[in-house]
């Protein structure tokens, strides 16, 4: 229907939105696109939206028809636009959750799902050298960044003309063409990279900062959004699809070595069956001589070949073999045609009413099986619609019912039932200065009067939450949500507001601001756990100038450093890396070389350079 159609077009252009308004929100959709990275850009996002928790989808004839699979009744569909269709309508798809092995087991197939193991590394990194023409051997992460590298720089020119094209009222707007294509270059390059990573069970995080992802924030209009996903998605799939080809090759290997193997143990267990079983008849026979002579009595070796015989047909060897994979990890791709940002923004925005994808259920209350094996009982627990699923269940996607995830899952209200305004970023005013005082801001967050709760409590909630996620959401939960402004220490004023993004942060009032910043929530996040590590957080007030120069002079006087730093402090800033693109691996990398401990103290200051690193 043409309202369903339309909210799932908001939900599109909202989750959209989100996803690429932070670095961490996009890495957090880089995760789970890697595992559904057949899917086009647009579908990956519908997808995420309303199951952040898919693992593999398809349609429910997908299904049924190359895994034997039934959707389980009462399952919600997965809408998404159905770009094959003549007119504006939408699909569905199913999670493999949603499914259970059909009636007849001759037509079920394996799910093809896996997982990289520690003895597939190098039959993977040999697989990414040889589709990339990566030609160093930096191990499996630094060939699936040289590789990701390869493949930016090789299909970046068939996207470019659609990013330059879509520089029109964006953050890009005045760049020219050569910086908008090393931002992207760059950008498309750390996004497989993690994708690649992500999917192959290897923190990316350890060998990509989020500052590799900053350049996300420029792409901010609906058109750039397409491309640049577009991009990403369908590189990736150049690089997991021989990634999951070499796998699944390796488990199918496997497989055939275990049948064969046990194969030689039936065989083995046939022989000897036979002999003990010939042996305990000779020797407890009662029959009579000419009995036992009479070849049809006698069974001898014969009735123990037939025991064995009989054992072996339910033989675990022969029992559910697989059908033919053709080696995708997908066995059907829904591959609908590829559209251009401007054909998707078509769509999207001229929405029209498209009925139902497919037909309803037929109401048929009797019990029957169809040619194809597919069942239509409705009697059980474990029943499920054939087509029925698709009709009226999918029309509460866009009900009042429907809970649409925000985007990148890091920017809930954290059930505090505050209900949080949307900054639109795309219209940031930047005609101000840019508000980046670190000793304002913490000043600012310091002293506020007006958090939830005491410095004491953020405190132990970090100590005992490392993720940062959880502090994230937890640090937006304990903000009030007025307009806030208070007076620094010098009678300066400054201000806060709060949004479900963002944090608007300024110098002077609200209505004659001097400077403003908006600054993401894990920025904040980042802010409170710096002043941890500091000591900085305490329900009390700081030393006087004064009594902190007596402090420094005693310290000084008891021949101690006047400064010192927790091995918390330095295993934090060390952890964060230098802050350059792909920093963190290009020191794992120096520290596997043999260097001298001078050599790499040199090497670190150069990485690390001296001096404060300004905030983006």
């Amino acid at each position: 229907m043409a309202k369903r159609y339309d909210s799932i077009t908001e939900l599109y252009d909202r989750s959209i939105r989100q996803i690429m308004a932070t670095p961490e929100h996009w890495m957090e959709f880089l995760r789970f696109a890697c595992r559904n990275f057949p899917l086009p850009f647009d579908e990956q996002v519908l997808v995420y939206a309303q199951r952040p928790d898919a693992e593999k989808v398809l349609s429910m004839d997908g299904w049924r028809n190359k895994f034997g699979r039934w959707v389980k009744r009462d399952s919600r569909g997965i809408a998404v636009f159905d770009k094959q269709a003549e007119t504006m309508r939408l699909k569905y798809y199913y999670d493999v959750s949603d499914t259970r092995e059909g009636k007849f087991k001759r037509l079920v197939r394996p799910v093809p799902l896996w997982e990289m193991e520690d003895g597939d590394r190098e039959a993977v990194r040999e697989t990414l050298a040889n589709t990339f023409g990566v030609e160093t051997d930096g191990g499996l992460e630094g060939t699936i960044l040289e590789a990701a590298k390869n493949a930016a720089e090789d299909n970046l020119p068939d996207y470019l003309r659609d990013l330059l094209s879509g520089r029109e009222n964006s953050f890009l707007e005045g760049v020219d063409e050569l910086n908008v294509e090393v931002a992207a270059k760059r950008l498309l390059s750390a996004s497989v990279s993690c994708m690649v990573m992500a999917r192959c069970g290897i923190q990316a995080e350890a060998y990509l900062d989020v500052e590799d992802f900053q350049d996300i924030r420029d792409f901010n209009t609906p058109p750039l959004m397409n491309s640049l996903g577009t991009a990403v998605s369908d590189v990736a799939e150049m690089a997991l699809s021989p990634v999951a080809d070499t796998i699944l090759k390796l488990r199918a290997g496997k497989e055939r070595k275990k049948r064969t193997l046990e194969d030689k143990e039936e065989g083995r267990y046939t022989e000897n069956a036979k002999e003990t079983i010939g042996s305990e008849e000779q020797k407890n026979s009662v029959l009579p001589k000419d009995t036992k002579k009479n070849p049809n009595t006698e069974r001898g070796s014969e009735y123990g070949q037939n025991r064995i015989q009989q054992a072996r047909r339910v033989s675990p060897a022969e029992h559910h073999r697989t059908g033919g994979n053709s080696g995708s990890p997908w066995e059907i791709r829904i591959t609908p045609e590829k559209i251009s940002s401007g054909e998707l923004l078509r769509d999207i925005h001229n929405p029209a009413d498209a009925g139902e994808t497919e037909p309803p259920s037929d109401g048929n209350t009797g019990e029957r099986t169809d040619k194809d094996g597919t069942d239509h009982g409705r009697n059980g627990a474990e029943g499920e619609r054939d087509r029925g699923t698709q009709g009226e269940r999918p029309d509460e996607v866009g009900g009042d019912d429907e809970q649409h995830p925000s985007g990148g899952g890091g920017n809930r209200d954290a059930g505090t039932g505050l209900q949080l305004e949307w900054y639109d970023r795309s219209r940031e005013d930047k005609s101000l200065p840019f508000f980046r005082n670190n000793s304002d801001i913490k000043s600012l967050l310091l002293n506020t009067p007006h958090l939830k709760a005491t410095k004491k409590e953020i405190r132990f909630f970090y100590e005992t939450h490392e993720d940062m996620s959880e502090r994230t959401e937890y640090i937006k939960s304990i903000f009030n949500n007025e307009v806030t402004e208070l007076t620094l220490g010098d009678g300066r004023s400054a201000g806060y507001k709060t949004f479900q993004n963002v944090l608007h942060l300024w110098e002077g009032t609200y209505l004659s601001r001097t400077a403003q910043g908006y600054y993401d929530w894990q920025v904040i996040a980042q802010y409170f756990e710096g002043m941890r590590l500091l000591g900085e957080l305490e329900d009390r007030a700081n030393p006087i100038v004064g009594e902190q120069l007596r402090i420094i002079d005693d310290m000084a006087g008891e021949k101690s450093p006047a400064f010192s730093f927790t091995q918390e402090i330095i295993d934090y800033a060390l952890v964060k890396g230098s802050g350059v693109q792909y920093g963190k691996y290009r020191i794992y990398s120096y520290f596997l070389q043999r260097h001298t401990a001078k050599e790499k103290a040199d090497f670190l200051k150069n990485e690390y350079g001296t001096g404060d690193v300004p905030r983006s």
